[in-house]
C-alpha cells in the first residue's frame, strides 16, 4: 500500500478555527468540528445525570470506611467502623 499525504502542513494550519484533522489507527482521516459538550442542546440533561450519579455515589459510600481508613486501621472492614469510632482512633493515634 502506497503512503499518500493527507494534508500538507500549511493546509492543516489553514483549517478553520474550531476544526481539526483526526488520524486514528487504520481509519480514514477526517476533518471534524471541535465543539464542547456544553454547547449541545442536551447539556442540561447530561449535567442532571452527573449530579444524580454523584449523589447516589455519596449515599452508597457514606456508611463505609474509605480504602485509606482501611489501610490505616487494620480490622476496620470487619468492624464496619466509620464516623465516631474512626474519629476516636484518629485522636488516639495523634495523641
Amino acid at each position: 500500500m502506497a503512503l499518500e499525504p493527507v494534508l500538507r502542513g500549511d493546509e492543516i494550519r489553514g483549517l478553520r478555527e474550531g476544526h481539526a484533522l483526526v488520524l486514528a489507527d487504520n481509519l480514514p482521516p477526517i476533518i471534524t468540528r471541535l465543539d464542547g459538550m456544553w454547547t449541545w442542546e442536551s447539556w442540561a440533561e447530561i449535567e442532571g445525570h452527573v449530579h444524580d450519579l454523584r449523589a447516589a455515589n455519596e449515599v452508597e459510600h457514606e456508611d463505609r470506611p474509605s480504602r485509606f481508613q482501611l489501610a490505616a486501621w487494620p480490622g476496620s472492614a470487619e468492624e464496619g467502623t466509620k464516623g465516631p469510632e474512626t474519629a476516636e482512633r484518629v485522636k488516639e493515634m495523634a495523641g
